[in-house]
């Protein structure tokens, strides 16, 4: 526990040392990431797939009921993400939970799943509009966020084309 709440004190609530591009900063190489509207734990991530067939999709997110988080790794619930009108995602599955990070409030590292790269396409085409999600779980109460989309499409071809 102790490494995963390093890796999130480095990853989510520090300033990030790579050059920003509008709304997008590089990580590494292969991690690129934006800051949504939410007051803490509001980090998307945009990866290539492992196999370089698309874009694997990640999220971490605030739950603001310590008490009444039963949330554990590997369960998964519904939420509600849509690029403006268009749904975009319906379940998720948490891939971790610092339960000490915070006296009041834990952060939950989510899965948004895999994608090919046809939706890179759809996120550029709608860069002017905003990734939203609403999550569903009744096992925490997990704040609602938003990712603004600017200057995503000109940092996808960079991952894309760089895929190997």
């Amino acid at each position: 526990m102790r490494v995963f709440k390093t890796a999130i004190s480095l990853g989510v609530f520090t300033s990030l040392a790579a050059p920003a591009f509008a709304n997008w900063t590089w990580v590494s190489e292969e991690l690129l990431v934006t800051q949504g509207i939410s007051e803490y734990a509001d980090r998307l991530e945009i990866m290539r797939s492992d196999d370089c067939d698309g874009l694997r999709v990640r999220a971490w997110a605030k739950i603001g009921d310590k008490a009444g988080n039963t949330l554990k790794r590997g369960d998964s619930f519904e939420l509600d993400v849509r690029l403006g009108d268009m749904k975009f995602l319906d379940r998720t599955k948490v891939l971790g939970i610092a339960r000490d990070f915070d006296e009041d409030f834990d952060v939950i590292y989510l899965d948004f799943g895999e994608w090919h790269w046809g939706i890179a396409d759809v996120l550029s085409d709608n860069s002017n509009q905003s990734l939203t999600a609403t999550f569903l779980s009744k096992n925490a109460n997990i704040e609602d966020n938003v990712w603004l989309l600017d200057g995503f499409s000109e940092q996808v071809v960079r991952l894309r084309d760089e895929c190997t």
